[in-house]
């Protein structure tokens, strides 16, 4: 159930860490980030910390933290960043009292777009919070790994890998490389047959790519439209095929809601998920390359175990169950 800051005890102590990533979008937005922080402070929120980020575990260390300074009250984490950023910074919340508050100014922004939190403005995305509602959701877990939006496991998955290794060469956007990669491997990946088990059935299948996830939205379009986000259920989406290109076949029947070929697309909806691979294969989770790849995969729920903080929640927010 939906709280507000006054009724998660909050209100009298006001206290906020707050966490940025100088690298996430690809506009300069350091003066808006300071305006809306100046915001805060007006508003009398106390700033316990205030950290631009150096790297992934830096932003989960500092969410930690924050994590462990709620057991004297609930603490504010406010995540200046992308869909990833938030993935990091909830990895470090999860199972505490703190509550994670997303900013988003990151590229695509998913979690921003399902709750309607103003995006690329962090003035008035932080008006907009403060006056919300505190909320819990569920976190997916990958290979011990967890996430909040949405994993995923092969082509995109290699995809993401070969950008991250843009990214260490200092490319400034990846974005056009994205796309890039992306047609590459629309024609030159291969599916991996996979043993796959859920509930009390085990199916056979030849897996180009799987998406797991609390998310309706994958980047900017539809993949779930019935996908909760406070269920305790994760939602598992895997088409079938021999090359990448299968996934664009089958992919656009798909975007239009059509569910009437389940030999190219299987829906699924579960606590557990296990695939056993025949090869090797990449995963991702929230736009970041995962671990190295591997050929045995465990999908799991920690069922309404983060804190989060959204603008106030009308009809047209239906990725919560209330």
């Amino acid at each position: 159930m939906a709280k507000s800051i006054v009724e998660s005890g909050m209100q009298e102590e006001k206290r906020v860490s707050i966490i940025i990533n100088p690298k996430a979008g690809t506009g300069n937005r350091k003066e808006a980030v300071e305006s809306s922080i100046l915001r805060l402070r007006e508003n009398g929120w106390t700033i316990l910390s205030k950290v631009v980020s150096r790297s992934a575990t830096h932003v989960t260390d500092l969410a930690a933290e924050a994590g462990k300074e709620s057991v004297n009250g609930p603490v504010l984490i406010a995540v200046f960043g992308g869909d990833g950023t938030l993935n990091l910074a909830a990895r470090g919340a999860i199972n505490t009292e703190a509550i994670v508050c997303h900013v988003p100014i990151g590229t695509v922004n998913v979690w921003g777009r399902e709750t309607r939190t103003p995006r690329n403005d962090p003035v008035k995305a932080i008006s907009s919070l403060t006056q919300g509602q505190i909320v819990k959701v569920d976190t997916g877990i990958i290979n011990q790994q967890p996430f909040l939006l949405v994993a995923g496991v092969g082509l995109d998955a290699d995809v993401f890998a070969k950008v991250e290794r843009l990214k260490k060469q200092r490319v400034r956007s990846k974005l056009p490389y994205y796309a890039q990669e992306a047609i590459k491997d629309i024609f030159t990946y291969r599916g991996c047959h996979a043993q796959v088990h859920y509930g009390d059935t085990i199916e056979e299948m030849e897996i180009i790519q799987a998406w797991f996830g609390n998310a309706k939205r994958l980047a900017y379009i539809t993949l779930r439209p019935e996908a909760i986000c406070d269920d305790k259920r994760i939602e598992a989406t895997i088409f079938s095929g021999r090359i990448g290109y299968d996934v664009v076949r089958a992919g656009i029947p798909a975007l239009m809601q059509r569910r009437d070929n389940p030999n190219a697309v299987r829906y699924l909806q579960g606590k557990k998920f296990q695939l056993d691979f025949d090869g090797e294969v990449p995963i991702e989770y929230d736009g970041e390359s995962g671990p190295v790849p591997t050929d045995h995969i465990e999908v799991g729920i920690h069922p309404l175990s983060l804190n989060i903080l959204v603008p106030q929640i009308t009809r047209k927010v239906t990725i919560f169950s209330s």
